[in-house]
């Protein structure tokens, strides 16, 4: 089941590195993060549904990305 977020685009250093987005209402990890959304601070609402796989990032919830419906750079 499909939900939406909303959040800003994140770079964590952990375990190698990798990107996420972080909102009020928690933190996710997308397993495949678009190339358009890989600018850190860039405003994001995005359709996801949660992944239930096992990770060795312990850091947020895993989802897929099912569309973007909003980005927006803030100055």
């Amino acid at each position: 089941m499909s939900y939406t977020i909303k959040g800003k685009v994140v770079h964590e250093e952990l375990e190698g590195g990798f990107w996420g987005i972080v909102g009020d209402e928690g933190k996710w990890r997308p397993q495949e993060f678009p190339s358009e959304l890989k600018t850190v601070g860039l405003e994001v609402e995005l359709e996801v549904e949660n992944v239930d796989v096992m990770s060795m990032f312990m850091w947020g919830k895993t989802v897929d990305i099912k569309k973007i419906i909003k980005t927006e750079k803030k100055e």
